[in-house]
């Protein structure tokens, strides 16, 4: 997902409620949904105690709040262009 292809909301997200209202999303099944619909890579997202992990393949990031809701986007473009890489790096190895 494009970070710069989402709204210039400039809030800063305190909690999952907050992220949620931020997404549009009613759930972080939603949100993860969203995301991972909007990406190269199978993106998922969990909750932790402080905040929330974006992942792909064998990595991930963790937020903790409070975050910018654009660090949450550019959080999860990085994760998905870390993950594609890795694709690209393994295909490279197989030739």
């Amino acid at each position: 997902m494009d970070a710069t292809a989402q709204p210039l909301v400039r809030s800063i997200v305190l909690d999952l409620p907050n992220l949620l209202a931020a997404t549009g999303a009613r759930t972080i099944e939603e949100l993860a949904d969203l995301v991972d619909g909007d990406c190269d890579a199978d993106i998922w997202l969990e909750e932790t105690d402080d905040g929330v992990e974006i992942g792909a393949g064998i990595g991930a990031i963790c937020l903790a709040y409070p975050f910018d809701v654009a660090e949450f986007w550019s959080t999860v473009d990085e994760v998905d262009g870390d993950e594609v890489r890795r694709w690209e790096s393994m295909a490279e190895e197989d030739d």
